[in-house]
């Protein structure tokens, strides 16, 4: 590119050249953060009171809680299938379920966020020092939203995780 070319003249990148490409990720990545974000403050925000409004015999503050729960399920069923091959198997899947549930809610609340800090940490993403507000707000997010589901968790009736 010539510096001294006119604004005028001078292209925008491609999407698939390397600088349009990187642009693309870039606005990909953005708007996945936000998701993340937007989703671990509603989440927080709306599962203290997932017992509190119901429609018939459907909490629905709970569905904001869907993928924690999917999630949590894999994770755990993951787990109990890894409990024989540490000599753990109580041969009984209550047993297994509980000695089972603490980790599978640590790695279901600290899972995703770490994998999103990776993704901003990746060399091709640009420096880190631009994204250290980033990173701060999904800490921030998923710790909140962490604490508020062990605690609901620990001492809500309804049996979500």
């Amino acid at each position: 590119m010539n510096p001294y070319e006119s604004p005028a003249t001078v292209q925008p990148p491609q999407p698939h050249s390397p600088a349009g490409a990187r642009q693309l990720w870039r606005r990909v990545l953005a708007v996945a953060i936000g998701v993340v974000i937007a989703y671990y403050a509603f989440s927080s925000a709306t599962l203290p009171w997932a017992d509190d409004v119901w429609l018939g015999e459907v909490p629905l503050l709970a569905f904001p809680q869907l993928p924690k729960m999917h999630l949590k399920s894999v994770l755990q069923d993951g787990l109990i299938a890894l409990l024989p091959l540490f000599g753990l198997d109580a041969g009984s899947p209550s047993p297994n379920s509980i000695r089972t549930h603490p980790w599978a809610m640590v790695l279901t609340a600290a899972g995703p966020p770490l994998l999103v800090i990776g993704l901003l940490l990746l060399p091709r993403s640009g420096r880190v020092g631009r994204r250290r507000a980033l990173i701060a707000a999904v800490l921030a997010v998923a710790t909140i939203d962490g604490l508020v589901t062990f605690w609901f968790d620990s001492t809500s009736r309804l049996s979500l995780f």
